[in-house]
């Protein structure tokens, strides 16, 4: 690997395609339009692959983990990559929280920077070329193998620090994003975008992203107002335009959620592969066929795992199975366990596959713990946890927007167990979770060590009603 060529930030030329804005703030500047002539991809002061060369270092990858705020974390990363995934991404990097707190944690130490991640790519949010810079030059080929900007985002949060798919109006601005960090730094550079507002518009600003140096291109097939994924559908059409306009690689995003849908979304788009964020983050094992999901679970010894942290599962399923409530971590005294409703006629195959795909759901989460458990006894932080736990300590609250093991954990229970599961007849309400599906978080914040033994108790016990065919009901106590 060659030695990173120095540079100061502070002096470096900005590049532009559009000389007449020259000198004037390209973030209040909306300019939705290519330019006048089209100059050649910037020459970069480091050696840099094609888009050809650049997929074939990362394996030629088919299928990738969408960057998610707390749900693509490390984690998750390396469970994702166990059931399938080829490449992963880190969760969005704020670049003005990130200048204002220059720790590396937040960037560098979050990344588990081993095989078991990689490949893996960093993405970045801003709308200013320096300082995106500056804080993409933090990480090199030692923690991720690519830097991509974020240009797809459609939250208000974005709206309010103008970057995501709140740029899509800001075209120099763009590029200027985009070849900066191809010029000066080390890494290829991608980009994932949102469609605009004509399928016209789409291309041609893909077109800008490929001009800008962009190695490669992820497209979301839905517009920044199309936020529920229920009420429109992912414009594949679209995509597939946007990919035979441009010369780099191209991967679709949007209503991946199986390995039949993914396998469809190749063929309709014509992209070398696809990107799921929601279906992973709920469910690792979405881009594999069933089977070989049974097959890569049946490595994992769930009940031996929940032992690990007291949890005693042939005693949650003894007690299920005699119609025993089995007292959750914040207590279940005033119900009883009940039948499970019989399907209609004609939906019993149905229902019992659906039942089947929730039991292999819980049996991931408990994986997923595990994984979490894995990285903390390599980063030596286990006894310390065990320390604290015992003597009874309790975490402070984070300052507000900041990422800690907790919440992390909250997120993926939510995810993984907590929303699905109350679509279904399991009633997960009374155990640990609000109506929304997060663990609740009134009163003092416990240790991550106790967090992990009730997640277990969680996952156990959920998944011994799932087995056994029953739900916890107040109602039925009642009558």
């Amino acid at each position: 690997m060659p030695k990173p060529v120095e540079i100061c930030v502070d002096d470096v030329e900005l590049p532009t395609a559009y000389p007449q804005f020259v000198g004037m703030d390209l973030a209040k500047l909306k300019c939705m339009e290519l330019p006048e002539v089209m100059p050649p991809i910037p020459t970069s002061i480091h050696a840099k692959p094609s888009g050809e060369e650049f997929l074939a270092t990362l394996g030629n990858p088919t299928t990738m983990l969408a960057p998610m705020v707390l749900a693509s974390e490390t984690a998750t990363r390396v469970l994702t990559r166990m059931y399938g995934v080829d490449v992963t991404y880190s969760p969005m990097v704020n670049v003005i929280a990130a200048t204002t707190n220059p720790d590396l944690k937040g960037i560098v130490k979050r990344l588990d920077s081993t095989d078991r991640e990689r490949p893996i790519i960093v993405q970045y949010a801003g709308h200013e070329a320096r300082s995106m810079l500056r804080v993409a030059l933090r990480v090199d080929h030692r923690h991720c193998d690519a830097i991509d900007i974020n240009f797809g985002c459609p939250q208000n949060v974005a709206r309010k620090g103008h970057y995501g798919s709140y740029l899509r109006k800001h075209w120099p601005l763009v590029y200027q994003l985009i070849a900066t960090l191809h010029v000066y730094h080390p890494l290829p550079v991608t980009a994932k975008m949102r469609l605009l507002d004509t399928p016209e518009q789409s291309v041609d600003f893909a077109r800008l992203i490929e001009a800008a140096g962009a190695q490669m291109l992820v497209v979301h097939g839905r517009g920044p107002t199309e936020k529920q994924q229920s009420l429109s559908k992912s414009r594949w059409d679209v995509i597939r335009r946007i990919r035979e306009s441009v010369s780099i690689p191209v991967y679709a995003n949007g209503d991946v959620v199986d390995n039949e849908s993914h396998i469809k979304c190749m063929e309709e788009t014509g992209c070398r592969g696809t990107m799921s964020g929601r279906s992973l983050s709920e469910y690792p094992g979405t881009y594999l066929p069933t089977e070989e999901v049974e097959r890569r679970l049946a490595r994992f010894d769930h009940v031996h795992f929940m032992s690990q942290h007291g949890v005693d599962y042939p005693s949650i399923s003894a007690s299920v199975r005699e119609g025993r409530v089995v007292p959750s971590p914040k207590g279940e005294t005033t119900g009883c366990l009940v039948p499970v409703p019989t399907p209609a006629e004609g939906e019993a195959e149905a229902e019992a596959e659906r039942v089947a795909q929730w039991i292999r759901r819980v049996k991931l989460f408990l994986q997923w713990l595990s994984v979490v458990q894995e990285l903390k006894r390599e980063k030596g932080e286990t006894n310390t946890e065990a320390v604290a736990e015992a003597e009874g300590e309790v975490e402070t609250p984070a300052p507000k927007g900041q990422v800690t093991a907790r919440a992390i954990l909250v997120h993926m229970a939510g995810s993984m167990i907590g929303r699905p599961l109350l679509k279904m007849h399991t009633d997960v309400r009374a155990s640990i979770f609000s109506r929304t599906g997060g663990v609740e978080c009134k009163g003092k914040y416990p240790s991550s060590a106790q967090d992990m033994t009730r997640l277990a108790r969680l996952g156990g016990t959920v998944l011994a009603r799932l087995e056994q065919g029953v739900m916890y009901s107040k109602e039925a106590a009642t009558q």
